[in-house]
């Protein structure tokens, strides 16, 4: 990260071979884990806690960072307008339906979204000022998406950048079942809906070690849940 930083990684699961790579690809300031078995939201609350600055990042471990001085225009765009308090790094799904103003900060667009557009604030890749712009994040169990819950209590400015920042790399729900929109946020195409070969698709832009072993566990830990199911 080209910015003086600390790092948490909030890890909310139990295979402790899958801790240690996540330990030996971000090499964190330290870790959390979730002891009490509550929600993955009582741990970002704890996690946020724990640390304090000027701005705040989330990064969820399904998102590759795909251009790193994305950061430095983000900060550039908080420093030249201070009413932002909220940028998200990526631009997929959105179009310009979803914005009613943009200024170019470096290379890269901002885009400021509508009060009335859905998701102005998300747990996607993004920076903000608060550390709890919403409040703290609701610990309960969720009947719809947990960014419609807590973007009821959001009344933030918030933007959106656009470039090729970050690749969604979470191609299945939680059920292990292949999401065919998430394709063109995985390959940075618009409107695709197909990935005919991810680990491929996946080598073409990165040749870390840790973070394909990563990946690799991801597609079979996924593709194993859903096969059995359908046995």
């Amino acid at each position: 990260m080209p910015a003086p930083h600390e790092l948490i990684i909030a890890y909310n699961g139990t295979d402790l071979g899958y801790k240690k790579m996540l330990q030996d690809a971000g090499n964190p300031d330290s870790i959390l884990e979730n002891s009490s078995h509550g929600s993955r939201f009582s741990l970002i609350n704890r996690a946020l806690d724990c640390i304090d600055g000027d701005y705040y990042m989330h990064l969820e471990n399904d998102f590759y960072w795909q251009d790193p001085m994305a950061l430095d225009e983000a900060l550039n765009a908080f420093h030249q307008y201070p009413e932002i308090d909220y940028i998200r790094f990526e631009y997929l799904p959105f179009t310009s339906k979803t914005f009613n103003r943009t200024e170019q900060v470096g290379e890269k667009g901002i885009h400021w979204m509508k009060d009335d557009a859905p998701y102005r604030f998300t747990f996607n890749p993004h920076i903000r000022r608060e550390k709890f712009p919403c409040g703290r994040f609701q610990e309960a169990e969720f009947t719809k998406q947990p960014e419609q819950h807590h973007n009821d209590n959001y009344d933030g400015v918030s933007c959106c950048m656009d470039g090729e920042n970050f690749r969604h790399l979470g191609i299945y729900d939680e059920g292990g079942h292949y999401k065919p929109y998430y394709a063109e946020r995985f390959t940075l195409r618009r409107g695709e809906r197909e990935i005919k070969n991810a680990l491929e698709e996946f080598d073409a832009f990165c040749d870390n070690y840790l973070y394909r072993q990563l990946f690799m566990r991801y597609l079979h830990d996924n593709r194993d849940k859903h096969n059995k199911k359908r046995n």
